[in-house]
C-alpha cells in the first residue's frame, strides 16, 4: 500500500525536490527495493537514496548509507531512479520528516521554503 501511494504521489516529489535542489535546510530520499545481495536466498533489502538531480520523469538518487545485504552498491554511489522503482519517498524538513501522506504539510512547507 505505501508503495502504491508514493508512485501516485510521485509527481509531487519531484516538484519538491526541484524546488529544493541542493539545499543545506532540506532534502529528499526515495526508498528502493534492491536485490542483489551476497545471499540469493535472503530477501530484498531497501535502500535510501538521496536525491541529487530532477530530470522529467526520473531522478538521480546518491546511496545514503552503508548496505547491509547488497554488495552492489557503495554509499555515495548514483543510480537513475523511476515511479516504478520506489516504495518511498520522504522530506527531511527543519520541522520534521513528510512523506507521501503528508501532502498538505508539504504544500505549506514549500508555500515557505526559500532555497
Amino acid at each position: 500500500r505505501s508503495a502504491t501511494i508514493a508512485q501516485n504521489t510521485w509527481s509531487r516529489l519531484l516538484q519538491a525536490a526541484s524546488q529544493i535542489g541542493q539545499s543545506e535546510h532540506a532534502g529528499c530520499l526515495v526508498q528502493v527495493p534492491w536485490e542483489h545481495a551476497k545471499d540469493e536466498s535472503e530477501q530484498r533489502e531497501y535502500l535510501w537514496f538521496r536525491v541529487v538531480e530532477v530530470r522529467e520523469a526520473e531522478v538521480i538518487g546518491e546511496l545514503a548509507h552503508v548496505p547491509d545485504l547488497v554488495t552492489t552498491l557503495r554509499e555515495g554511489q548514483k543510480e537513475t531512479i523511476t515511479k516504478q522503482d520506489i516504495t518511498d519517498w520522504i522530506l527531511l524538513t527543519p520541522v520534521g520528516p513528510m512523506g507521501p501522506s503528508d501532502i498538505d504539510a508539504i504544500n505549506s512547507f514549500l508555500t515557505q521554503f526559500k532555497s
